[in-house]
């Protein structure tokens, strides 16, 4: 995609955290392909304190005022796919109505402040939105979940809005060894709101524990505050000092603000920098916190001193460090910035869809299911939508795929609440949809936009967005995530795979309890017995049918060169085998059901880690040499 972002600032973080966050993002949106183009107001507070002048990725520039950024990038705003405005940029309402009148594609507003931004609106401050803006953009963008996202549709009419929140670059936070010099710190600007809390849960420990060190970082802290003498006070840390500041402590302090706490479901990118660096956390509580880390696990909460004193001095050291290293996979696998810009790119596809069909809902606006439909065609899962009408009615191969499902629906447990699904190659959803109606909640992956477009228009008409997420990611993507699902779905695109027994053996480390597979197989169901070892002269047996082997497509098969290799059954189940799977039960023609075989592991996980690590990156990534060492 060609994607414009007009935002606070790039190139400088003084005093503002929106350069990291954007810094991360149009990083990761380029490694992923985009082609991002970032424009910035020139004003003298950031160019005199430009820590990044000219940003690595990505194309950058500067413009002085609205006139110049119409004057140099009107063709732009309207050839782009996607353009998003920032929270804060200067002259923010008249960018917005520029944007959202010149733009072809997608416009999106992302607020990095949204309870700030709700509390101006409320006041009638207009300073870089206004309420009738909020219903131009087809995408919000936020800082903050929950129910806000429901009241920026409901109440400022959002067509619609997400939650896109503040991430982490684990390559800047990570752990490091050296002394702890505090028991506990905190990092934050000064705040009215936050002072009580802070007084509470940090300078009343250290009053009480005298022996205890505790640190306090951050500016604009008034003279007439009383510090204990065991409180150390740095009055400015500068980004890349923050790694050192909490890799020095034994745990540090989340203080959150009051309209945070207000709304709920709004983490601090302290939070998510803290974790990747493996410091245990202790916060005060909000709404929407569990969800983000697991409370008493993951992440401590503090009503009072003696909670924290209890944390500071009865703790475990190996309990302590638990927590940090849990909270550090758990950042690692949902917040990073690559995290987000995937997220991005799946929200900007369902924005697509609803654009294409901007009265979506069936139930309201009927009339428009058909011409939605054609605009999103073709289509090769006939989906049945509630009114019955269908997306490919005269398919050739049938009532595709619901006839498959037929022949695996008895296979799969009716009640799946609690079960985390991942359905590989999901295309329009159609298997995302049977199994969230079944109480799963659904990852869905695929690479074509096309049809992550499809699958995200028909999330909105079936009304399962609370249960699937669509996300455009490869299967050799899934080696780079820390999740494991219970059911795995991996149908229809093992044959696609250039590199299929990777793609397998990457799948199988993600499968907890049910795996299905469904590949094109050769013709027969002969399993040659005797697979034995041989020595090199006698290769006879491997031209026997039932030998397990892969027929290579050099050029294109059914028409379609992305489709490489086709097994027979026997190779097929060994492969399978291989991977440390059992087949449990055949449902249907080519359909295999598998369950983990803690008999037989796969032997990535025996002999050959070290060579599937270097395949899938991990062991560069480690840090380790070409031997592994």
């Amino acid at each position: 995609m060609k994607i414009i972002i007009l935002g606070l600032s790039i190139t400088s973080s003084w005093g503002n955290g929106h350069a990291t966050t954007y810094r991360g993002l149009v990083r990761e949106l380029v490694a992923r392909g985009h082609d991002v183009l970032f424009l910035e107001r020139d004003v003298p507070w950031y160019a005199t304190n430009r820590d990044l002048p000219h940003p690595p990725y990505g194309r950058t520039n500067l413009y002085s005022n609205l006139e110049e950024l119409k004057d140099s990038f009107t063709q732009d705003v309207r050839e782009a796919d996607l353009v998003i405005v920032g929270s804060y940029v200067p002259e923010g309402v008249a960018v917005g109505e520029w944007v959202t009148a010149t733009a072809r594609g997608v416009t999106a507003f992302y607020d990095i402040d949204t309870p700030v931004t709700l509390a101006k609106l409320e006041r009638g401050d207009t300073e870089y939105l206004s309420p009738p803006l909020i219903s131009c953009y087809n995408l919000y963008l936020s800082f903050t979940g929950g129910a806000t996202l429901h009241r920026l549709e409901q109440q400022y009419g959002s067509p619609m809005a997400r939650a896109l929140y503040c991430s982490v670059d684990p390559t800047l936070y990570a752990p490091e060894e050296g002394d702890r010099l505090w028991n506990l710190g905190y990092m934050g600007t000064y705040s009215d709101d936050r002072q009580p809390t802070l007084n509470h849960l940090l300078m009343e420990p250290a009053h009480q524990w005298g022996e205890g060190r505790f640190v306090v970082a951050g500016p604009q802290y008034p003279s007439t505050i009383k510090w204990s003498s065991n409180i150390e006070r740095i009055e400015h840390l500068p980004p890349a000092e923050h790694r050192t500041f909490y890799n020095a402590q034994h745990f540090t302090l989340n203080v959150t603000r009051a309209d945070m706490i207000r709304a709920g479901y709004s983490p601090s990118v302290r939070l998510f920098e803290a974790a990747a660096c493996g410091t245990p956390i202790i916060s005060d509580y909000w709404e929407g916190l569990d969800t983000f880390f697991e409370l008493g696990k993951e992440i401590l909460v503090a009503d009072s001193p003696a909670d924290v004193l209890g944390y500071l001095r009865q703790m475990p050291e190996e309990e302590r460090r638990a927590i940090g290293d849990r909270a550090r996979k758990r950042v690692l696998a949902e917040h990073t910035s690559a995290h987000r810009a995937a997220e991005l790119e799946q929200y900007a596809i369902a924005a697509m869809a609803m654009k294409s069909s901007p009265k979506p809902s069936f139930s309201n606006h009927p009339k428009d299911l058909p011409s939605a439909i054609a605009n999103l065609a073709p289509w090769f899962h006939n989906l049945h939508l509630p009114d019955g009408t269908q997306t490919a009615p005269d398919h050739f191969l049938g009532d595709f795929p619901a006839f498959k499902w037929q022949q695996l629906a008895t296979s799969l447990p009716e009640n799946l609440e609690g079960w985390r699904v991942l359905d590989i190659g999901c295309n329009a959803g159609f298997y995302s949809f049977e199994l969230a109606r079944r109480g799963a909640y659904v990852t869905g992956i695929d690479v074509d936009p096309h049809y992550l477009a499809q699958a995200n228009w028909a999330l909105l008409q079936l009304g399962l967005e609370e249960r699937i997420e669509f996300k455009q990611m490869q299967v050799y993507d899934l080696a780079h995530t820390e999740e494991s699902f219970d059911l795995i779905l991996f149908m229809g695109v093992f044959y696609h795979l250039r590199y299929p027994l990777l793609g397998l053996d990457i799948v199988a480390q993600k499968v907890k309890r049910l795996l299905v597979f469904q590949t094109l197989t050769l013709p027969g169901e002969e399993v040659y017995e005797d697979t034995s070892d041989r020595p090199i002269h006698d290769r006879e047996a491997l031209t026997q049918p039932g030998w397990p082997k892969m027929a290579f497509i050099e050029h294109s098969f059914v028409g379609d060169p992305t489709n490489w290799w086709i097994a027979n059954h026997a190779g097929v189940e060994a492969m399978l085998r291989s991977s440390g799977l059992r087949v449990i039960n055949r449902p249907g023609h080519e359909i295999y059901l598998c369950q983990p075989d803690p008999a037989n592991p796969s032997c990535v996980q025996t002999w050959n880690e070290k060579e599937y690590l270097a395949a899938t990156g991990k062991l560069w990534h480690q840090g380790g040499s070409g031997d592994g060492e």
